[in-house]
C-alpha cells in the first residue's frame, strides 16, 4: 500500500472517530457532521483519481 493511501485512510479514520465523538456529545450536529464527511470524502476521491 502506498504511503498516500495509508495517510488517507488514517485521516479518514481520525475524521470518523472525531465525528462520532461530536455526535455523541452534541446529537444535533449529526446533520453537519454527515455533510462534512461526504464533502471531505468527495475531495479525497478527486485527489485519488488525479494522483494516479
Amino acid at each position: 500500500m502506498k504511503l498516500a493511501d495509508k495517510m488517507s485512510l488514517v485521516f479518514l479514520g481520525v475524521l470518523y472517530i472525531g465525528a462520532g465523538i461530536v455526535i455523541f456529545r452534541w446529537p444535533e450536529t449529526l446533520y453537519y457532521a454527515v455533510a462534512a464527511i461526504f464533502m471531505i470524502q468527495g475531495v479525497v476521491s478527486f485527489l485519488r483519481a488525479f494522483s494516479e
